[in-house]
This record gives C-alpha cells, structure tokens and sequence, in this order.
C-alpha cells in the first residue's frame, strides 16, 4: 500500500462536513464549482473531486502538514506517535477511530510512524478488518478520542489564512451592498403600495359620504310616504333591497382595506429582516477586519542571520521572519532590518565561526537567541 493509497482510504471514511474543511483550509479550487458547502446538493459531486485533488503531488504536502497541525494542537494525540504497530492496533480496537489515527501516524516527521501506519494498514486490509473496525469504531467511540470536528475546527497555519479572510470580508460587503439596495427597493415598494391605500381611502371616504347621504334621502323618502300602504311597503322592500346592496359594497370595500393593511405590515415585516440582516453582515465584516488587525500586531519581528533553506519555519504566523546570509550583515539594507527587529536569532549552524564572534560582539546589547541546529530553531517557534 501505498501512502496516497492510505491517504484516499482516511478522506473516504470522513464525513462530508470534514472533507469540506479540509478542502476549504488547503484552499482548493475546483474548476464549476463556485463554493465548498457540504450543504448544497451538488457537493456528492464535488466530494470525491476535492479528495483527488487533495492528494495531488501539488497538494499532499499540504495534506500532511494540515493533519501534522491537528495532531500537534492535541496532546492526546502526540502520545500515540512512536508506538509499535501492536499498541496501535489495540487503540484502533478499544479506543480511537482507525481513520483519525492513522492520520496521525501518517502525517508524522517520524518516518517509523510513517511506516507504522502503512504497513498495520495494509495488513488489517488484507485480513478484512480494517473497514470494520472503522464502522464499530464510529458506532462505539468514535467521539471520545479526537473526532473529525477537531479536524474541521483546526485552521491550516499558512498565508493563504489572511488572504481568504480578507475575500470573507469582500463577500460580507458586497451581501452587506445588496441588502441596502433591496431595502432601498422595498422602500420603494412601500410607498407605491401606502400611495394606493391613500388613493383608496380617499375615493372610499367620497363614495361612502354619497351612500350615507343616499341612505339619508331614502329613509326620510320612506318616513314620507304614507298614501298608500301598498306602496308604501313596495318602495319600503326596495329601499331595504338598495340598502342591502350597499352595505355589500361596504363590506367589500372594508375587505380590501384590511388586505392592503396586510400588504403593508408584510413590507415593513420584509424591511425591518433586511435591516437585521445588514446589521449582522456589518458585524461579520468589523470582526474580520479586527481579527485582521490582531494578528498583524501580534507578530514578533525577527531578523534571522543565516538561512535555514527549510519552508517549515513559514508555517508560525506568530512571527514575521527577515533572513539575512551571513556575508550580507553591511549592506545598508540589512543594517536597517536588523535594526527594526525585535529579535535577532544567530543560525550558528549556518554562519562560519569566523563571522559568528564578530556578529556577537555587535549584538551583544540586543535581544539574541543562537540554534545550533535546524530542530533546536523549530522546536523554539513551536513554543512561541
């Protein structure tokens, strides 16, 4: 078996909520897709597209760091690394879903852990296991050690981070852009429809001051007509007949003022929605920008004399890195960078020791760290 072997055979067993993370913090674009939400109905065809591009040469680097990240956000987790494949074995039985921990292993800087992990998996797939205890896992415990919403909660330490905050925001603003606009169109809408219900009360207010007036003119008619009692109750029926006809149109002209009072009360319903709305997109779009904020002032400045030449040292956000060689301390431009820093960190692994005297007689008076090695260098930005 081979590690992208494995790697496929872990993503497959993740929920569509964890593989939607993974994809979102490894920054994956996939070309028809607009967004990656595990909600949306398209995303059975997007799942196995994100998996396949997860494991590319381009991004398995990447893979391995994220999980790398998460496991070392876990102590729980750190303390399975180095055990022989029996004790992980047991662990997949009786404690911990084999795909979180094989995730672990394979992620590890260890290549025994690497190896480890390969060769356990490819023995329980040979016996038929190893798809079991996946399931009896997840029915049995797969909650009580490191579960998959750690993965989908744990964010991918690399710039990209900023980057897709700051298109968040974007996103916020112009929602936030769209939503003044449709309130301004319901506005709009508002005043057409109160306009009407004006014009409509007003004509009812005429029409109803005739038929009133009518009403009037018919019963002082009625009181007059007293000559002949057949008559008499004739023209009686029919003022009767009339007056029913008009408190038919009456009441349906009352219906229709309660419909356009209803109509109103949902406009104003709609806007005062959409005036939450913008509020709660204000807020996203201020968080953002505040976390934004944050994280730039948090970062120590460090000028670095000598060159690791090794990409992990990018990975700790919580410092911005200067590195200078060694043979280029005089330039002017370097001065000014050591000059600025916060702290000034001597690779004396990487800085002749003819050199590595002088530079720290001239720092002596600063706030200096000196690594012999590359792990005694990493091991210290893991600290903080």
């Amino acid at each position: 078996m081979t590690e992208k072997d494995l790697w496929k055979w872990i993503l497959d067993n993740f929920s569509d909520n964890g593989v939607a993370s993974i994809g979102r913090n490894l920054g994956l674009k996939i070309p028809g897709f607009r967004q990656i939400n595990p909600q949306l109905k398209n995303f059975k065809v997007l799942r196995p597209k994100l998996i396949n591009e997860a494991l590319s040469p381009n991004n398995l680097s990447d893979l391995r760091g994220f999980f790398n990240s998460v496991a070392e956000g876990d102590e729980k987790f750190l303390q399975h690394r180095g055990k022989s494949k029996a004790e992980l074995q047991s662990l997949m039985e009786e404690e911990i879903t084999p795909s979180i921990l094989l995730s672990v292993m394979l992620s590890s800087d260890d290549e025994n852990d690497i190896n480890n992990a390969l060769e356990l998996a490819e023995q329980l797939i040979e016996e038929g296991k190893l798809d079991q205890m996946e399931k009896y896992a997840e029915e049995n415990f797969g909650d009580e050690e490191g579960t998959e919403e750690e993965v989908e909660s744990k964010p991918l330490v690399k710039d990209e981070d900023v980057i897709q905050l700051q298109q968040k925001i974007a996103a916020l603003e112009k929602k936030l852009v769209k939503s003044e606009q449709k309130n301004e169109e319901l506005k709009a809408k508002l005043t057409d429809v109160q306009n009407a219900l004006n014009s409509e009360k007003k004509a009812w207010k005429e029409e109803k001051k005739g038929l009133t007036q009518e009403i009037h003119t018919l019963k002082s008619q009625q009181g007059g007509l007293k000559s002949s009692a057949e008559s008499a109750y004739a023209e009686r029926d029919s003022m009767e007949k009339k007056m029913e006809q008009q408190k038919a149109i009456m009441k349906k002209k009352d219906e229709e003022i309660s419909r356009l009072n209803a109509v109103i009360l949902n406009f104003k319903t709609q806007q005062k929605n959409n005036l939450e709305e913008q509020s709660v997109v204000a807020e996203s779009v201020n968080a953002g920008q505040e976390q934004l904020l944050i994280q730039e002032e948090n970062r120590i400045n460090v000028a670095v004399i000598g060159d690791p030449k090794n990409s992990r040292v990018q990975r700790y956000n919580k410092f911005n890195l200067n590195i200078i060689e060694s043979s280029d301390i005089e330039e002017e431009k370097q001065k000014d960078i050591v000059e600025a820093a916060d702290q000034i960190w001597l690779l004396t692994y990487k800085i002749p020791r003819s050199v590595q005297k002088r530079l720290k007689t001239v720092f002596k008076d600063r706030d200096t760290q000196e690594f012999a090695t590359f792990i005694d260098l990493e091991n210290h930005m893991q600290k903080g």
